[in-house]
């Protein structure tokens, strides 16, 4: 990766959520021909400070660096998006505030 098209900064949960950037991240590997076995070391690089430490929590003991890059978006994304629940979502349309 001599040169790269585009640039992709870290993630902020403040200002872009996690499937946005999931996706971002992608087009940026496609456009660059990222290899599968360069992703897990462009995507740890990539999402920044905060974000890698957070990785390393949900994963311990196990290291970052020993989980594929499907593993280690697939373990950000049920922390950062997960499903709504049913109940609780239901209730809230019941509510009905005016």
């Amino acid at each position: 990766m001599a040169t790269s098209i585009g640039k992709i900064g870290e993630f902020d949960g403040a200002t872009e959520d996690w499937c946005s950037y999931t996706e971002r991240l992608e087009h940026f590997f496609k456009a660059n021909k990222v290899g599968d076995e360069e992703k897990n070391d462009a995507f740890l690089s990539c999402i920044g400070k905060e974000t890698s430490g957070l990785l390393r929590l949900l994963l311990a003991p196990a290291k970052p660096k020993d989980k594929t890059y499907e593993e280690m978006v697939g373990t950000l994304t049920k922390h950062l998006a997960p499903k709504p629940i049913v109940i609780a979502e239901r209730f809230r349309f019941n509510k009905r505030d005016q």
